[in-house]
């Protein structure tokens, strides 16, 4: 059981444009801080094999920060940073974990239900916050050197930006995949290879009156980790 304070400044690159950062303001000075408050409750266990938790939480908030971007009269946008008012957010967090000795599974979700609180939208959902997310991944070791792991993370449909009355279209749900091999060169160096969304699916990250921005194709990262 816990309870969390919530206040947040707006950051630096909300209030201001510098650097030719597209805000139709260079210095919004009537942004406010972000204000809250958390509850939550949940319960956890382990086991040799096994790893579990669940959480429930409620969070009542004002003054959410959003960004903006809409037409206005003269036919360009208007792109900033506002705040968007009072929002509540029930939900559960949960996940299990299994571990054996050559191979695992595990599985993180989200269920939120996030609305607007008061005002004419009183009721609706918060525009781009998807009601449920998360990842399920499982990987195999075929010798103690090497881990191998397949991930697929979901996020479930969402109104797009600056959809407070949600009549327009929600952005669709999408599914990555994602492959991981962590490989032990020696006691003290690791090489981590990384594919991402490896079946190079189209998806929309985001989307503000009808404007879609794609999200990321296929791609490869690689990383080495030395310890002295």
């Amino acid at each position: 059981m816990g309870y969390d304070r919530v206040y947040r400044y707006p950051s630096l690159d909300e209030t201001a444009a510098y650097q030719e950062y597209p805000l139709s303001d260079p210095l919004n000075e009537d942004l406010d801080p972000e204000t809250g408050n958390q509850f939550e409750i949940g319960v956890s266990g382990e086991s040799a094999k096994w790893d579990f938790s669940s959480t429930a939480f409620y969070m009542a908030m004002d003054n959410e920060i959003v960004f903006t971007e809409i037409a206005n009269y003269s036919g360009t946008s208007v792109r900033m940073n506002t705040n968007l008012g009072a929002t509540r957010r029930y939900g559960l967090e949960s996940g299990v974990s299994m571990n054996r000795k050559w191979y695992g599974a595990s599985l993180r979700w989200t269920f939120q239900d996030a609305r607007l609180h008061g005002g004419e939208n009183d009721g609706n959902r918060v525009p781009l916050v998807p009601w449920n997310y998360g990842t399920v991944s499982t990987w195999v070791e075929p010798v103690t050197q090497l881990r191998l792991t397949l991930s697929y993370s979901y996020v479930s449909d969402q109104y797009q930006g600056n959809d407070e009355p949600n009549a327009g279209p929600e952005i669709d749900a999408y599914g990555l995949l994602a492959f991981r091999a962590n490989i032990a060169l020696a006691e003290y160096a690791r090489l981590e290879i990384m594919m991402d969304n490896l079946l190079n699916e189209t998806y929309a990250s985001s989307a503000y009156g009808g404007m879609y921005y794609p999200g990321a194709g296929r791609s490869f990262r690689a990383g080495l980790t030395l310890e002295f």
